[in-house]
């Protein structure tokens, strides 16, 4: 019986099916990822940060300006770059969604083909949540700067045979994101002080040349962006020194290795490990008591390992290989202040730890046998690839949730908004439309009819389609905090100054107080949208103006 089962098994084995699917499982892998990504694009409603970048693509004038505007959006802007000639050809916003499951599925191919891990991890990471939905479905800048950190994982070995390769690999990525241009320092400098150690000073010319040269010039060109403008807003020149954000920094950590979300409409951004009104875990069977002391141990439990994952990561490099674990705890920190001292970590710029993680435990194998190696705690052996496992099992349980909630509910109300406003005609050139904050309507104007590119900003008095954050009129925050009453006069004031027939007025509903009763005797409310969305603070509501031809000269000379 035994001798006859391992017949069939070999047999099964030896079919041409099987012996295909294993000679091309990383072409067949990407294809899955490229549909399952491609599926969820379907059926995500694009945001503000993801307008933001488009409509900046899309009006200014040229690259030089383009260029100008990294200050202003705290990053280089190479994707901005690569979305210029879509938007320019006045293609739909569904062309950048394109190209960045293009990008993404790129570097699950360059994964999936090249990384020195086993297949299942490989698939694990890939089909992981942050490829899947955080780099894969949302359209932003992160998607590249996966591609490009592997395609560097990939030179990485041919540094000094093929070093011009390796420093625009580096160079390029600098290009991508803060974080990239963090990374590509850090790779430069190693690059060149691993040259001259292991060549010497004569070959300090040499290195010097390519790695400086090629990856810092890189670099520079990425710092030259990010300099910030001389109107660059105060709220957004802010350093935060506060103990408190040392909270941020650990929960950074923890979403990085354990970014499990809620199981809820309002899922992203959310951990369910580190939210304190989760739906309990284990089933009540009329036992409250039991059933809160079953949820919260096992909650805690999860809080410890996932606080633990950074250091034991840490721990697993150093037995690996030590300069993956030196560059590696270098980049991580620098990532961590950049957290601690300016931005409010989201899931995707948590995830860019975990990234880094794969990254330096894929050059590890440079200076060792890397993952299919065997590292001893205490006394007893344990294999690597089985240590990444456990790392990479949280990423996979996290896709689902992410993916399901996706699928049915829309992201931003945005798309809704837009389609009620074309639907009744208000987004021809006769009408006039404001918004206040603006900085919530940008998605509006995606794939907006010829003609209606602008939205009338009420907080910056002036027609915009792409928020300019750190304007140095917006330095005074009674610009952007307007009463009901100036809300009105600035509307009203730029509406009788065109030559408009209709009025539109959207406002972001924070449900705070009635404003339509403010607003009763001059707008008729047409409805409110976005009480179902993932984004909870993307609701709007819209209202009609009911225009008053005896009111236009007190208004005009006011």
């Amino acid at each position: 019986m035994g001798d006859q089962y391992r017949a069939g098994l070999s047999r099964i084995r030896q079919s041409p099916i099987v012996v295909f699917c294993f000679r091309y499982r990383a072409a067949l892998g990407t294809l899955v990822f490229a549909v399952a990504t491609g599926i969820l694009v379907m059926h995500h409603e694009p945001w503000r940060d993801e307008a933001q970048a488009w409509l900046i693509a899309r009006d200014t004038p040229n690259i030089l300006a383009l260029l100008r505007m990294g200050g202003y959006e705290g990053t280089p802007l190479l994707w901005h770059l690569l979305l210029m000639p879509f938007a320019k050809l006045g293609l739909p916003f569904s062309s950048a969604q394109l190209l960045n499951v293009s990008i993404v599925t790129g570097a699950a191919y360059v994964f999936l083909k090249k990384a020195p891990f086993s297949f299942f991890n490989r698939l694990l990471f890939v089909f992981g949540y942050f490829m899947v939905y955080e780099y894969g479905a949302i359209a932003r800048s992160y998607g590249f700067f996966v591609l490009l950190i592997f395609v560097c994982a990939l030179c990485y070995g041919k540094r000094f045979r093929r070093p011009i390769l390796y420093a625009c690999s580096v160079a390029f990525l600098a290009q991508t994101t803060l974080f990239g241009t963090i990374t590509a320092f850090v790779l430069a400098c190693s690059y060149t002080i691993e040259g001259i150690c292991s060549t010497g000073y004569t070959g300090l010319r040499k290195y010097f040349m390519y790695g400086f040269g090629i990856a810092f010039s890189g670099v520079l060109l990425a710092v030259a962006q990010l300099l910030p403008p001389l109107d660059l807003n105060g709220n957004v020149q802010q350093w935060h020194i506060d103990f408190f954000r040392v909270g941020i920094v650990v929960g950074a950590l923890f979403e990085a290795f354990m970014p499990i979300p809620i199981q809820g409409i309002h899922f992203w951004n959310s951990n369910a490990m580190l939210l304190p009104d989760i739906h309990p875990i284990a089933p009540s069977h009329g036992l409250p008591y039991l059933q809160y002391f079953l949820s919260e141990g096992i909650r805690s439990v999860f809080l410890v390992i996932g606080i633990a994952l950074y250091p034991f990561s840490l721990f697993v490099m150093r037995r690996i290989a030590r300069v993956p674990l030196i560059i590696y705890g270098l980049t991580s920190f620098l990532v961590l202040a950049v957290f601690f001292f300016k931005y409010f970590e989201g899931a995707r710029h948590s995830g860019i730890i975990f990234i880094l993680f794969m990254f330096f435990a894929w050059i590890s194998a440079y200076y060792s046998r890397g993952f299919d190696t065997t590292i001893h705690m205490g006394n007893r052996p344990i294999r690597v690839s089985v240590i990444l496992t456990f790392f990479l099992l949280p990423q996979i349980i996290a896709t689902p949730i992410a993916y399901a909630y996706e699928m049915i509910f829309p992201f931003s109300s945005s798309g809704y908004v837009r389609h009620a406003l074309v639907g009744r005609g208000f987004m021809g050139g006769s009408t006039f439309v404001a918004t206040y904050p603006a900085t919530y309507a940008t998605p509006i104007l995606l794939d907006a009819p010829v003609g209606r590119v602008r939205f009338f900003s009420l907080e910056d008095n002036e027609e915009r389609s792409f928020m300019l954050w750190n304007r140095t009129d917006a330095i005074s925050s009674s610009n952007r905090d307007l009463s009901a009453q100036e809300v009105v006069n600035r509307f009203e004031r730029g509406f009788y100054t065109g030559h408009y027939i209709r009025g539109i007025l959207i406002l972001r509903d924070t449900r705070d107080r009635d404003v339509s009763a403010e607003l009763s005797h001059l707008f008729r409310p047409l409805g409110c949208m976005g009480q179902s969305t993932t984004i909870s603070d993307e609701m709007y509501c819209i209202y009609e103006y009911i225009p008053s031809s005896n009111r236009r000269r007190s208004i005009l000379y006011d």
